[in-house]
């Protein structure tokens, strides 16, 4: 089974909690390290063995979109409660964007989702 190196980061201990616990039950997913502060995410990220990083848009310090534009070798997930950042998400060339709060459904299905496009004869359609 092929997996997703991740990285987490979230602001909010508790939205960070929940999606750490969703994210460990998903085989697919390893988890590298979760940050709640983007500018030590930023500081360290050069270190990490990652693929993906699952990352808040609203935080403060640094937004997600700015996040994402100094990460542009890797794929990014936005989470966010906000749907008003969608259309700058994708410009940026995000895999997707989950609009909080969402089921461990939905986060499943959008992990294999990216493992389709990254190696579509390796993922089962099963979610």
């Amino acid at each position: 089974m092929q997996q997703l190196k991740c990285v987490l980061l979230d602001d909010e201990i508790p939205g960070l909690t929940y999606l750490k616990l969703l994210c460990e039950q998903i085989p697919e997913i390893e988890i590298v390290k979760s940050f709640n502060d983007p500018l030590l995410f930023i500081k360290e990220q050069e270190k990490l063995d990652y693929d993906l990083c699952i990352c808040d848009i609203e935080m403060p310090g640094l937004k997600g979109t700015e996040v994402a534009q100094l990460i542009q070798s890797k794929m990014i997930l936005f989470t966010t409660a906000y749907k008003e950042f969608a259309v700058e998400a994708f410009e940026l060339n995000a895999v997707d964007y989950l609009t909080k709060p969402f089921s461990p459904h939905e986060l499943l299905a959008r992990i294999r989702a990216v493992l389709r496009r990254r190696a579509p004869e390796q993922v089962s359609d099963r979610v």
